[in-house]
């Protein structure tokens, strides 16, 4: 993989050397019943704006969640009232391996030293795996439709271990927003993976996903991660990935936390997807209808000849009384397939906003954006 720069807090980014194949984005299309009306190539959109495009390799480290957890410790202590809590000394390799120095359980020490349970449950979900990660930002179709097939089945916590807009649950009919994901040229993939050579064959590697959106803040160009997908532990390392890419003009979804605007910005509307579907028109029926009187031809009047007069004279038409309608039983019956073609408009997925069509309404923190922006400025 070609190195393209290293960021100011060692964040290395290296150039996404993938190719786009829109025949392996067809084959992921093509499991679902309602994706495989999507053709991958027509689908696709050309992203507006490459230059967020790569692999970042981060280092997820724990300090600041052990700092959160010491500040909740020293809370307590500070606060204590009716009962005495012990004073204790606990250090990350402590709450890291959750023992303490004599081996004793942190949870149980911490209950026994009077420390509450709430404290003890904030430690318990708390992630304290450290790691080298790499966050591989894709516009290319493949990605974007295997944005959740590429999963493990049964790794992550969302719908049948891994998300609706997995094509190999075959019955899902949310596969179908698939094809407004590849449309919408402001939609980028974030996905996460443990090895960097992983990019050119994603299978089983996707360990938690999100959806980046593209906005344009004071006329600048950035990313906004949308919801997050995988288990506790790799949606919590993608969140923490994120944060280090804020020097690229990245975010994670904590731009959304007090939000102070809801920000409009343009999109490509919907994507027109051309549906052939067979229709089997099957039915029987007698009934009596009205129809144009087949006598008078609905002119209520008949010419008719005179042997007397020795002439053609007009008369009220004698079969539908001068009405121009006639009253008859019709029957019929039919068995056949037909072929229908037409468009069937596909809306553009939407996570954390709200889509319009040829726009978007997203709400954001501005000011965090613009305080991040200002750490790099010369």
């Amino acid at each position: 993989m070609n190195l393209l720069k290293t960021l100011k807090n060692g964040v290395k980014v290296y150039e996404l050397d993938v190719m786009e194949s829109f025949k392996r984005t067809q084959d992921i299309l093509n499991i679902n019943n309602y994706s495989k009306n999507i053709d991958a190539e027509s689908a696709y959109s050309p992203r507006v704006n490459k230059s967020f495009i790569g692999t970042y390799e981060v280092k997820i480290e724990r300090k600041e969640d052990f700092s959160k957890f010491l500040k909740m410790v020293n809370h307590e202590f500070m606060n204590q009232h009716r009962h005495k809590i012990e004073s204790l000394s606990i250090s990350f390799d402590n709450w890291k391996t959750g023992k303490m120095d004599n081996g004793q359980r942190l949870g149980s020490k911490l209950l026994k030293s009077g420390y509450s349970k709430k404290l003890v449950d904030f430690y318990s979900l708390q992630i304290k795996k450290e790691t080298k990660a790499f966050i591989s930002i894709s516009d290319i179709p493949q990605h974007i439709a295997g944005m959740s097939y590429y999963a493990e089945p049964g790794t992550w916590d969302g719908k049948k271990g891994t998300s609706c807009m997995d094509t190999r649950d075959i019955h899902e009919e949310e596969c179908i927003r698939l094809g407004g994901a590849l449309h919408d040229d402001k939609l980028y993939i974030g996905m996460l993976h443990y090895n960097a050579n992983e990019v050119h064959n994603m299978n089983g590697a996707l360990r938690a996903r999100t959806i980046l959106r593209l906005v344009h803040i004071d006329d600048i160009p950035c990313l906004v991660a949308t919801l997050y997908y995988g288990n506790n532990e790799t949606k919590d390392i993608l969140h923490n990935g994120l944060l280090q890419l804020s020097e690229c003009d990245i975010y994670s979804n904590d731009v959304y936390k007090d939000f102070t605007i809801i920000h409009n910005e343009h999109s490509n509307g919907c994507y027109d997807m051309i549906v052939i579907d067979d229709v089997h028109i099957k039915e029987e029926k007698e009934e009596l209808m009205n129809v144009c009187c087949p006598m008078c031809k609905g002119t209520k009047t008949s010419e008719q000849y005179s042997d007397k007069l020795e002439r053609f004279i007009d008369i009220t038409c004698p079969l539908c009384n001068g009405k121009n309608v006639y009253q008859t039983k019709v029957y019929y019956y039919i068995d056949k397939w037909i072929e229908v073609e037409d468009v069937k408009p596909v809306k553009p997925y939407n996570e954390m906003y709200e889509h319009k069509g040829d726009s978007i309404d997203i709400q954001l923190n501005v000011g965090y954006i613009r305080e991040e922006r200002m750490k790099y400025e010369e």
